[in-house]
């Protein structure tokens, strides 16, 4: 182990990748031993993991399984669902067949939430079609089935991030997506400030959307009402607050990202 130890830290400071299990150092941290492997959790910024638990309501780390890291909400898995190497570990892959990962009921709350998700859309997901594939989807308390984060074509060749609420998807805060990239998203509702998008850390130019309560029940990774996701999602997280910019920014570590105890 020292010996890997040694080697780790020795590596050139310009690589800052994570790959699979070996990671490799980002300037000025150090690797950490998590689960067995190695991963990086020092952020490149300075960042301070801390206060990520707090308001967390449930973490899938997607690591060849649906389990809930924090123990209370697993996942079901409703059709030909798999698992490959991800962005951090595994990951679940979505394909044909309209596969999702059923969430059992999670208290209803109010007043914010955030969700913090990796997704990489696949190469021949039928970005020509407008109709929203859902990534992470609740079945609200009020009865409207699919408020949550989507993704739709543009009726051409590009993905855009979208997000729906009461059954009204949000117009003017679509944000661009690639195919075949992991991208880090987030998504933060509250009042007042209302629906934000962040992407790889960075806030969009989204406009504040104006947003009433919410109140989550059944969570559906993978699915929405109107269209299922295809490709891959890793390291999915629900907040029962807003998370800050500093908190996102640790989310996203550099690129190379970071899991549940962080």
């Amino acid at each position: 182990m020292a010996d890997l130890f040694t080697s780790l830290v020795a590596i050139s400071p310009n690589q800052s990748k994570v790959s699979g299990n070996a990671a490799t150092r980002i300037p000025g941290t150090s690797p950490q031993m998590k689960d067995g492997i190695w991963n990086e959790r020092a952020c490149a910024f300075g960042c301070n993991f801390s206060t990520l638990v707090g308001g967390l309501l449930g973490y899938w780390k997607l690591d060849s399984n649906a389990l809930d890291s924090k123990g209370t909400y697993n996942g079901t898995i409703v059709g030909p669902v798999t698992y490959a190497p991800s962005k951090i570990n595994d990951g679940a892959v979505f394909g044909a067949g309209s596969p999702r990962i059923d969430i059992s009921p999670i208290p209803v709350w109010t007043g914010a939430v955030s969700v913090s998700v990796w997704i990489n859309p696949a190469t021949d997901r039928n970005v020509g079609a407008t109709t929203p594939a859902g990534i992470v989807t609740g079945f609200q308390s009020n009865g409207y089935y699919h408020t949550g984060m989507h993704l739709r074509g543009d009726g051409t060749s590009t993905n855009f991030l979208t997000y729906s609420y009461n059954d009204t998807f949000m117009t003017g805060n679509d944000v661009s997506i690639p195919n075949s990239v992991w991208t880090h998203v987030v998504s933060t509702i509250s009042s007042p400030a209302g629906l934000r998008f962040y992407v790889n850390g960075v806030r969009t130019v989204t406009p504040d959307f104006a947003l009433g309560a919410i109140g989550l029940g059944v969570l559906n990774l993978g699915s929405g009402v109107f269209g299922s996701f295809k490709g891959g999602l890793d390291a999915v997280g629900v907040w029962n607050r807003q998370l800050t910019q500093t908190e996102i920014t640790a989310l996203y570590n550099a690129g190379t990202g970071v899991q549940y105890p962080f």
